[in-house]
């Protein structure tokens, strides 16, 4: 081979390679996603930032300002108990994907029920959500609490069936007050609202709300008893007068349907009696 031959053939082999590159190239871009806009949003700025642009953007602009003002909520917590403290170390919302995401869905369907004057609605979609974060671990029962709140605030505004969407969520925060932040006057004002509003009321509570009640009057009422005796409790130390009087306040057993009028006299009467005694 003469060394014009052998300078023709690299040049060829050159050629060749480049198609072949470009070819392969090719190949691999139609085999990658088509990235959109918000795609790469969210990869270049922090997901909470990214997730409040894209609300306002899909004109959910009270659940983008919502979501603004729980965050700004936390950092102020954070900042307001310092390094060093359990607040300051616990996960933050803002890194935390998954939850932003679920917040988001619970947000949104709340407004869009507002928007379309579907009355109560989002009452449920914001006591299923606070539900999801109240089964979560105490890091989350900040959250929690604040879209109870929300949740009681919309049943309140609904005005066409009677309290029934308000009694729930006012059973359902009770109960969290009780259970998981040991509240128990502020869960006795809760329960007692709701057993009031429910009273002489055949009322259910379906999925939809989040929780299943055979009888959202029962409920309460049996919840609320729970509150008396852990308020008794609380209260029996420093003023036993009060707790005196509270135990006189558990007689609401009677109105209660006969199949639990028997539970709340042997747990409830008798043993706060004793206590007392």
């Amino acid at each position: 081979m003469t060394e014009r031959t052998a300078e023709v053939t690299s040049k060829r082999v050159d050629r060749f390679s480049q198609r072949y590159r470009a070819h392969v190239r090719e190949q691999l871009k139609e085999t990658l996603p088509t990235l959109t806009y918000r795609d790469i949003r969210r990869y270049r700025e922090p997901y909470h930032l990214a997730l409040c642009q894209e609300l306002h953007e899909d004109q959910f602009e009270q659940s983008a300002l919502y979501v603004e003002r729980l965050l700004k909520l936390e950092q102020d917590i954070r900042q307001l108990a310092g390094p060093g403290t359990a607040e300051w170390v616990r996960p933050q919302l803002r890194n935390q994907i998954d939850f932003l995401n679920k917040l988001r869905i619970g947000l949104t369907e709340a407004e869009q029920a507002r928007t379309q004057g579907q009355a109560g609605f989002d009452c449920g979609a914001y006591l299923q959500v606070g539900l999801f974060f109240m089964q979560k671990p105490a890091t989350w029962w900040w959250l929690a609490e604040q879209l109870l709140l929300q949740a009681v605030a919309a049943g309140r505004r609904c005005k066409t069936d009677g309290g029934r969407r308000e009694a729930i969520a006012r059973y359902v925060y009770g109960s969290f007050l009780l259970d998981q932040l040991e509240d128990a006057r502020a869960a006795h004002k809760q329960l007692e609202a709701a057993r009031k509003l429910s009273a002489g009321r055949e009322w259910v509570s379906e999925r939809d709300m989040g929780v299943e009640l055979d009888s959202v009057f029962a409920a309460a009422s049996l919840r609320l008893h729970d509150a008396t005796v852990a308020l008794i409790k609380q209260t029996r130390p420093n003023d036993p007068r009060g707790a005196v009087r509270l135990r006189f306040n558990i007689q609401y057993y009677q109105k209660l349907p006969e199949w639990c009028k028997l539970r709340v006299y042997i747990q409830g009467l008798d043993a706060v009696g004793e206590m007392l005694e």
